[in-house]
C-alpha cells in the first residue's frame, strides 16, 4: 500500500502555511529583524548633532582643554553665572559650564546647566577633559614636565590570534561571545516555537475528534511523523524567508541612506618613535592605526569565521533539536486532554532548553571546560550549546560525537513518542499520569 505520509506531510504544511497569522508574521519577522540592525545605527546618527555649551572657566587655564569636537562646541564666556544661565531661556546656548576656582582643589564642584537632558558622551568628554587638564596643573605645581609623562604613559592592548597549523587568524573573545549568544538564541526561539506548535496542533486535533476519522486511514506513527516533518518545512520556510527579506530590507536601506553607513577615517595617533629604525616606527604605525577602530579587528574576527560551515552546523542543530522536542511534544499533546495536564510533562522536558541559556556565559568564559564538554554532548542541550560555541572553534571531534549523538537520541524519542502517542491520542477522560505513560511503553 502506497504510503500516506507525504499526503499528511502536505496537509499540514498547507494549513500553517495559509493562515493569516503565519503570513503576517513572516512579512514582520524581517522588518524587526531589520530594525535591530538599522534603527541602532539611525539613532547613533541622530544623536550625532552638535550642541553649543558657553563656559564660565574661573580657574583661566581650564578652558583651553576644551577643544570643539563632533559632540559640543565650547564658547568662553564673561559673564557672572547668573547671567550666563539666563541665556539659555534665550536659547542662545544648550548648556551653560561653570568651572569655580575651588575646582583646583575639590574636583567635585563643577556644574552644568542645560534646558533639555544632555548626551552622556559630551558629560564624559568635558569629565575627561577637566580631569586631564587638572592634572597637568598639579604636574606643573611638582615641577613634572607634562611632555616626560605622555612618553612614559603606555596603552597597552594585547591582540588575540588563533594558531593552528601554521596559519595565524585574528580572533576576538567579545565577537564569538556576541555571535554564538545570538545564534544559540535563535536555536532556542525556534526550536520551542515551532515544537510548541506540533502540540498545539496534537491537542487540537484530538480535542475535535478529528484525529479519530484520520487515524482509520493512516497510521498513527505517520500522523506524528507527518505532523512533525511539516511543522520543520513550516520553520525552514520562514527562516529562509526572514533571512532574505532581512537582507533585501538592509541593502534597500543603505541604498536610501548612504549616509548613514559612511565609514569614518580613525583618526591618527601620536606615535614615541624615539630610539627606533624607520622600519620599526613603520611597523608600530601600522599596528597602531590597526588597534585605531576598535571595529577593525572585530570585523576581521567576523570575516575569520567559516560563514558557510557555520550555516550548516545551525541548519543541522536546529533540525535534529526541533525533531527530539518537537516528537516529545507531539507525544504529550496526544496524552492529555488539557493545559493543565501539559504543563506537568512539559515543564521537565524543557528544564534543559532553559538550562542551556542560564549556562551560555560560564560556558563561554571557559569554552573547552568540563561543563562546556559536557553540555555540547548532552543532546538536550547540545543543540543550544553547541551552535554557540562553533565560534570559538570547538575541535572537530567534539562536533562529530555532539551531532551523532543528537541523531541517536531522535531516533530513541522518535520509537518512545510514537508508543505514546499510539495509544494516547485515541484516550479521553482519564488524566495520563508518569507510571501511564511507562505501562503504554511496556505495552507495546
Amino acid at each position: 500500500m502506497k504510503s500516506k505520509l507525504p499526503i499528511i506531510i502536505k496537509r499540514e504544511y498547507l494549513n500553517i502555511v495559509k493562515k493569516t497569522s503565519f503570513i503576517v508574521i513572516t512579512l514582520l519577522g524581517p522588518i524587526i529583524l531589520a530594525s535591530i540592525f538599522v534603527i541602532p545605527i539611525y539613532i547613533s546618527h541622530i544623536n550625532e548633532a552638535q550642541i553649543s555649551v558657553g563656559v564660565i572657566d574661573e580657574t583661566g587655564f581650564i578652558y583651553k582643554g576644551l577643544e570643539t569636537n563632533a559632540l559640543a562646541r565650547y564658547t568662553l564666556l564673561y559673564l557672572p553665572v547668573d547671567s550666563a544661565k539666563k541665556l539659555l531661556d534665550e536659547d542662545k546656548y544648550d548648556a551653560i559650564l561653570y568651572i569655580p576656582i575651588s575646582f583646583i582643589n575639590s574636583p567635585q564642584t563643577p556644574r552644568i546647566w542645560s534646558k533639555n537632558a544632555i548626551n552622556q558622551s559630551v558629560i564624559n568628554n568635558i569629565e575627561s577633559v577637566l580631569k586631564s587638564e587638572l592634572e597637568k596643573h598639579r604636574l606643573a605645581l611638582y615641577g613634572i614636565n607634562n611632555q616626560i609623562l605622555e612618553q612614559i604613559n603606555a596603552d597597552v592592548k594585547v591582540n588575540n590570534y588563533t594558531y593552528k597549523g601554521g596559519v595565524e587568524k585574528v580572533a576576538s573573545s567579545t565577537v564569538a561571545t556576541i555571535l554564538g549568544f545570538v545564534m544559540a538564541l535563535i536555536i532556542y526561539f525556534f526550536v520551542f516555537m515551532y515544537g510548541s506548535m506540533v502540540l498545539r496542533s496534537v491537542m487540537e486535533e484530538k480535542l475535535n475528534r478529528i484525529v479519530e476519522i484520520i487515524i482509520s486511514s493512516v497510521k498513527s506513527i505517520h500522523l506524528m511523523i507527518g505532523k512533525v516533518i511539516a511543522v520543520l518545512l513550516v520553520g525552514l520556510t520562514q527562516f529562509v524567508t526572514w533571512i532574505l527579506l532581512t537582507v533585501l530590507i538592509i541593502f534597500g536601506v543603505q541604498q536610501a541612506f548612504p549616509q548613514l553607513f559612511k565609514y569614518t577615517e580613525p583618526e591618527i595617533v601620536n606615535i614615541q618613535t624615539k630610539g627606533l629604525t624607520q622600519s620599526e616606527a613603520q611597523q608600530i604605525a601600522n599596528a597602531a592605526k590597526l588597534q585605531e577602530s576598535p571595529s577593525n579587528n572585530a570585523l576581521l574576527a567576523l570575516a575569520n569565521i567559516n560563514i558557510p560551515l557555520y550555516l550548516l552546523l545551525f541548519l543541522f542543530y536546529f533540525i535534529f533539536g526541533y525533531l527530539i522536542y518537537a516528537t516529545l511534544f507531539a507525544a504529550i499533546g496526544a496524552a492529555v486532554d488539557n493545559q493543565d495536564d501539559t504543563n506537568q510533562f512539559m515543564l521537565p522536558i524543557t528544564i534543559p532548553l532553559i538550562l542551556a541559556i542560564i549556562c551560555l556565559q560560564p560556558i563561554f568564559n571557559n569554552p573547552t571546560g568540563g561543563v562546556s564538554i559536557f553540555f555540547s554532548l548532552f543532546p538536550f542541550t547540545s543543540p543550544v550549546i553547541m551552535i554557540g560555541l562553533i565560534p570559538f572553534n570547538p575541535p572537530l571531534w567534539l562536533i562529530i560525537t555532539s551531532m551523532a549523538i543528537l541523531v541517536l537520541t531522535f531516533i530513541l524519542s522518535a520509537y518512545i513518542s510514537s508508543k505514546i502517542y499510539r495509544i494516547g491520542i485515541l484516550t479521553y477522560g482519564k488524566k495520563p499520569s508518569y507510571k501511564e505513560l511507562w505501562n503504554w511503553l511496556k505495552k507495546y
